[in-house]
């Protein structure tokens, strides 16, 4: 579970759920497994919009971990999906490891609350882990986690496209 402010005094809410969960005129009433959500509100809290995030996996195995809000009002949601990740129901991303690893992935909405973009989040072969996304004062997107190995991981997308800007990976200390 996650929240973030918006400039303007709102904000913005992640997480998942079981069964039931309802914002203002949203409600999702889903079957068995964890679903994911985005919510957004005003300043004064009135509900604005809301989204539900799965997967195709038998259990819907997602999580919702971070969300930001830059400067233009535009939400991002990141998390880890395995098979198929949807929204409201439409698939957006495909994991190719689709029975064995989570895949971290990034979304962006714009401030009415429909989908920008979608993009999946990898740091090489086998598993990549994500811990933290935040959004800088230009509106990239940064994703850090770990590969499979545990060697830490960052990512700078172009907040405009999920374009891939710049990897760093952490290494063994030379002995």
């Amino acid at each position: 579970f996650d929240c973030a402010a918006s400039p303007d005094g709102g904000a913005v809410v992640t997480g998942w759920h079981l069964g039931v969960i309802g914002f203002g005129s949203f409600l999702a009433v889903e079957p068995a497994g964890m679903y994911g959500f985005v919510a957004r509100f005003d300043q004064s809290g009135a509900f604005l919009w809301a989204h539900s995030i799965s997967t195709s996996y038998y259990n819907n195995l997602q999580y919702p971990i971070s969300c930001a809000i830059d400067p233009a009002g535009n939400t991002f949601i990141a998390g880890r999906f395995m098979a198929t990740l949807s929204l409201d129901g439409v698939a957006l991303l495909v994991n190719p490891d689709s029975m064995g690893t989570l895949l971290p992935y990034v979304l962006r909405f714009n401030s009415l609350g429909s989908l920008d973009w979608a993009q999946a989040v990898g740091w090489g072969p086998g598993p990549a882990y994500l811990q933290d996304m935040t959004v800088d004062a230009q509106g990239n997107v940064l994703v850090v986690g770990c590969r499979g190995d545990y060697h830490g991981a960052l990512m700078k997308l172009d907040g405009s496209n999920g374009s891939p800007l710049l990897q760093v990976f952490a290494t063994d200390p030379v002995s």
